[in-house]
């Protein structure tokens, strides 16, 4: 794309590693400490001109989409609260059949 005045910039945040707690936890702070990071250094490559507008939106995005992204704790939490959810449903089901019949 000569002449376009469009540059590729492979952008790969920096990210440190989270430090675990005394009890191997690593906290919520934590994660969010190390995207405000990453997206404080793609507002300075966007700051130095080394990305255009699109490509700045773009990648903020596609942080922010990872960074808000529910994780697998949230996940296996969720299906715990699922399952409890239909043991529950089928309990019920049974005391009303029990109670009818």
């Amino acid at each position: 794309m000569s002449g376009s005045g469009v540059r590729v910039v492979d952008w790969t945040p920096v990210r440190s590693a989270p430090t675990p707690d005394e009890n191997g936890w690593i906290t919520v702070d934590d994660r969010a400490r190390e995207y405000a990071t990453a997206l404080d250094e793609l507002d300075r490559l966007r700051a130095d001109g080394r990305l255009g507008q699109g490509e700045w939106e773009l990648r903020r995005h596609e942080l922010l989409a990872e960074a808000t992204a529910p994780t697998a704790g949230a996940a296996v939490g969720r299906l715990w609260l699922y399952l409890l959810g239909a043991v529950i449903v089928v309990l019920v089901v049974l005391l009303i059949l029990a109670l009818v019949l």
